[in-house]
């Protein structure tokens, strides 16, 4: 993942990348960037739509989607230009996931309750193949495929209450399952037909080992939303959201354990400011002791090795524009922050 200056003060929901270098962000008020320079430079795209934008997918260099509020969009010139598809009327379409070129689903919520649609014909026309009118308001918030079968949608009911359903014919049919949560579920993913994490308000993080019927909850007591679980390769999981930053390196095991690196643990750490420009300053309070600092970016590379006591002040200005994690070690006990460089 790569962010870099942006031309807009729009508020930016989503992105995605078609390959290594070419990638696309959505916002509100129909406000689309496209980059094709690994995130260098961004270029702003016409929608041709106002509406707030919460979801892009890409199914080839040429063919994606957007969906937001009441509306689904279509680009069949790499981001060029977007039409607007038809699709049932909804108050707000939140994720959209394809399963190959021809079929995907998208996942909202209407006045009394959520829905999902599916189309077979490379988004030209899309049907509802779930509806919840009467089950206690119903949103969706992600959905997510391991396969053309197997998948998942999430979100929460009345109440705040965590829902999931999920499809094992690719959509067409879904099952509502019971997580035993409380709390809204804001992503779901899943590594495999089997292992699989949710994340949620108040740093609450979910595991599940049996396909999504039980969940193991763990919760870091915090103000921080966590948005956003992605998942690398067969076993590294990452959450944030917030001044929350998460990571587990053993996550893909049948194990039923949720241990991860939390960003913040018992010290009061200040990191300021962020997003950064030249120079960063990073403060421990409550610690006695030699504080080790790194600085790595998303791919693990290694970018500063430092020990101090307190208060760090370093240079960030020779750093490309991106996503940083900044780990420290204090008094033998690991934590990470997430920081953007512009």
């Amino acid at each position: 993942w790569v962010q870099s200056v942006t031309p807009t003060s729009v508020h930016l929901n989503a992105i995605f990348f078609v390959n290594s270098t070419t990638g696309f962000v959505a916002g509100n008020n129909g406000f689309i960037l496209k980059s094709e320079d690994s995130g260098e430079t961004w270029t702003i795209k016409e929608s041709g739509s106002q509406h707030d934008l919460n979801s892009i997918y890409f199914t080839s260099d040429l063919k994606g989607y957007c969906v937001g509020a009441g509306t689904i969009l279509k680009t069949i010139d790499g981001g060029e230009s977007w039409i607007e598809q038809s699709c049932p009327v909804i108050e707000e379409w939140t994720d959209i996931y394809f399963m190959d070129e021809k079929s995907g689903c998208a996942v909202g919520l209407g006045p009394n309750s959520g829905a999902i649609i599916k189309t077979v014909d490379e988004g030209n026309t899309w049907f509802q193949v779930l509806d919840l009118q009467g089950y206690n308001h119903i949103a969706f918030r992600s959905v997510f495929f391991i396969d053309k079968n197997i998948g998942w949608a999430a979100g929460s009911s009345q109440y705040s209450m965590g829902t999931i359903v999920k499809t094992l014919d690719g959509g067409s049919t879904w099952t509502i399952m019971n997580p035993g949560m409380g709390g809204a579920i804001n992503d779901i993913a899943f590594f495999n037909e089997n292992v699989g994490y949710l994340v949620g308000p108040w740093g609450a993080l979910g595991k599940s080992i049996d396909g999504g019927a039980t969940w193991s909850q763990t919760n870091y007591h915090t103000d921080s939303q966590l948005n956003s679980i992605f998942l690398v390769g067969n076993n590294t999981a990452f959450a944030a959201g917030g001044n929350l930053f998460l990571k587990n390196n053993n996550a893909g095991t049948t194990i039923n354990s949720v241990n991860v690196e939390n960003g913040m643990g018992n010290f009061n750490i200040l990191m300021f400011p962020n997003p950064v420009i030249d120079e960063m300053v990073v403060e421990v309070k409550d610690t006695r002791g030699p504080v080790t600092l790194q600085v790595f970016d998303l791919n693990g590379k290694i970018f500063y090795t430092i020990s101090f006591e307190k208060k760090l002040r370093f240079d960030a200005s020779h750093l490309r524009s991106g996503i940083y994690i900044l780990a420290l070690n204090i008094s033998g006990i690991n934590h990470s922050l997430k920081f953007i460089k512009l």
